[in-house]
């Protein structure tokens, strides 16, 4: 069956060589992958209809995992006519979750922002 919804947090969900984490890439397809391979296994090309409603958060100054991943991801959603939000927030970096380094940032709401869109979904009652 497929989940309710999903939320992906700063995640390599490309690992087209322009935008991917490096050794996210490397581990997971090897040194020289094909361009078929790459596409096989970039969660953004294999977006369609049935994929379920996103929620997804990034900071633009995260030099971990480039922003563009949520970008892409989210034109994919778009395109595919799957309900999505984004926030994207200037400063948190990479790793911000439930963090308390993040309380005089704005990023620190993205938990509340979550817990709203969950129940427009039917997640929390």
């Amino acid at each position: 069956p497929r989940p309710t919804l999903a939320a992906p947090i700063y995640a390599v969900v490309s690992l087209d060589p322009a935008i991917a984490h490096s050794a996210s890439s490397r581990e997971l397809l090897g040194p020289a992958p094909s361009p078929a391979l790459i596409a096989a296994h970039s969660p953004d090309r294999q977006v369609n209809a049935a994929t379920p409603p996103c929620f997804l958060v990034h900071a633009e100054d995260d030099e971990t995992v480039a922003v563009e991943n949520t970008i892409r991801l989210r034109a994919a959603l778009k395109a595919a006519g799957v309900p999505v939000e984004t926030h994207l927030f200037e400063k948190g970096g990479h790793g911000f979750g439930w963090g308390r380094r993040t309380i005089s940032k704005p990023v620190h709401v993205w938990p509340e922002l979550f817990l709203a869109w969950s129940k427009t979904h039917g997640l929390l009652g």
